[in-house]
């Protein structure tokens, strides 16, 4: 493939226009209904790749494209097909003057389109090869065959990273990734992804320079518009530093947590005692909520809501030591010492398990050790289990990942995880959505100016 970087900006800026008409030409609905983020060209010449591919959830398939030529000739190929239509190949050239179609799949009876769950025909160029365009392209209100029963959650992800894109692009002085424009380029800014209007609150409940405000470990991705640590001290930070923590209690009690009074909070929480761990990062809680004592570095007393948060992440993070395949997966819940964590490392899971009957229960006769997938799921729900409080996850009420709608075929991980735990443990054990806090927090009219903002920069409504 001849070099693409000497193609010149306007010709790329019109070529990328032409190529975004012919997609909402075709699926207009679907990146609408899905808030589908079109192409950027100048990201596919900055990578270098040779070739790009748009998926459009409910479309079953999709665009690939790639670029032929350079400078002011340059040409962008693109072929669309879905996969479960027969006939529906089609290629595209698009210069900066317009869009050609040049081929279209030989032989093909009907090209059909997926309309609102019917089937409609085009036979206007059945068994041909066009060479020629239409004059025009007719618009196609395709829509997903709409399947409920399993939410996707690459559906889910993409309108994050549009709503996060959108947020860093309205946003004065802020550089983002020129390969994703939902993450900043430089972690060094990682203050560009709290809000301006509490930015500076923010950093001192987070960057501060007294002990109790500073948060240890600032994530690795702090940068990045989908960090659920970033969200969460979007969300917080601005209650701790207004000494409105209680703001989120309605919330809570939705869910049938008791909020103590008066409440504090704090931020990336470990005790390396609970489970004897010596490791450079113990078990960390994202957030608990106290109540409020007059020794700030005391253990959180019983009573306390321990809060994981959780964005747009797909899983509970699994085991290392299996990950680096120094482990076979076996189930060690009739011989401890098979587990090298518990044997070579002294680690109290296993004893904590049993201790809180998590072993008289299904996953004692399961082959597979459950540790494998699900390590943070069970090390926090035995943390809160052991400091005599309540664990709370928090989480996107439209990540299927972890909630699923009613109608759902399937739970999503924390209710299925939860079923698997003794009843005393499934009592504490609790899911909040980020909306019902955001709700919550407006509603309480104590902070109308960043919650809106906070909605629109995490598409929270």
């Amino acid at each position: 493939m001849e070099s693409m970087s000497d193609i010149p900006e306007e010709t790329l800026e019109a070529i990328e226009r032409h190529f975004h008409e012919l997609i909402r030409s075709r699926a207009g609905d679907l990146v609408d209904e899905y808030a589908v983020a079109l192409p950027c060209l100048a990201e596919l010449v900055a990578s270098g790749r040779r070739k790009g591919w748009l998926q459009i959830p409910g479309m079953y398939g999709g665009f690939s494209y790639w670029i032929e030529g350079e400078d002011t000739s340059a040409t962008l190929v693109t072929d669309r097909w879905c996969r479960v239509v027969a006939g529906s190949e089609r290629r595209h050239e698009i210069t900066a003057s317009g869009t050609r179609l040049v081929w279209q799949e030989t032989g093909a009876a009907e090209i059909a389109i997926l309309l609102h769950g019917a089937i409609v025909t085009d036979k206007k160029n059945e068994g041909t090869t066009s060479r020629e365009p239409p004059d025009t392209i007719p618009p196609q209100q395709e829509t997903p065959m709409g399947n409920t029963a399993f939410p996707q959650h690459t559906h889910f992800r993409k309108k994050k990273e549009t709503a996060a894109a959108a947020w860093f692009a309205a946003q004065d002085d802020t550089r983002v990734s020129p390969k994703t424009r939902y993450v900043l380029a430089r972690r060094a800014d990682y203050d560009k992804n709290f809000l301006a209007a509490t930015r500076s609150e923010i950093l001192t409940q987070t960057c501060g320079a007294e002990p109790e405000h500073r948060v240890e470990p600032l994530h690795k991705w702090i940068h990045h518009g989908l960090s659920s640590q970033a969200l969460l001290f979007n969300l917080v930070a601005p209650l701790m530093a207004r000494d409105d923590v209680g703001a989120l209690a309605p919330a809570f009690e939705s869910v049938g947590v008791s909020v103590p009074n008066p409440p504090t909070a704090r931020l990336e929480y470990d005790d390396r005692a609970v489970f004897r761990e010596k490791q450079s990062q113990p078990t960390s809680i994202d957030l608990v909520v106290q109540q409020e004592t007059a020794d700030p570095d005391a253990p959180p007393p019983p009573g306390s809501i321990f809060v994981e948060c959780k964005f747009v992440e797909q899983e509970f993070g699994g085991c290392s030591v299996f990950e680096r395949g120094d482990c076979s997966g076996r189930n060690p819940s009739d011989a401890f010492d098979q587990c090298y964590l518990h044997s070579a490392k002294g680690r109290t899971y296993w004893s904590q398990m049993k201790e809180h009957g998590v072993l008289s229960g299904p996953l004692a006769s399961s082959a597979f050790c459950p540790m494998v997938s699900y390590y943070q799921f069970f090390r926090e729900v035995l943390f809160a289990a052991a400091k005599q409080g309540q664990m709370v996850f928090l989480v996107d009420a439209d990540n299927p990942a972890f909630t699923r709608p009613e109608g759902a075929a399937q739970p999503g991980l924390i209710p299925f995880l939860t079923e698997l735990l003794p009843p005393k443990l499934q009592q504490i054990v609790h899911v909040l959505t980020i909306q019902s806090a955001a709700d919550a927090i407006e509603v309480s009219g104590h902070h109308n100016d960043w919650i809106g903002d906070f909605r629109s920069k995490y598409d929270v409504h």
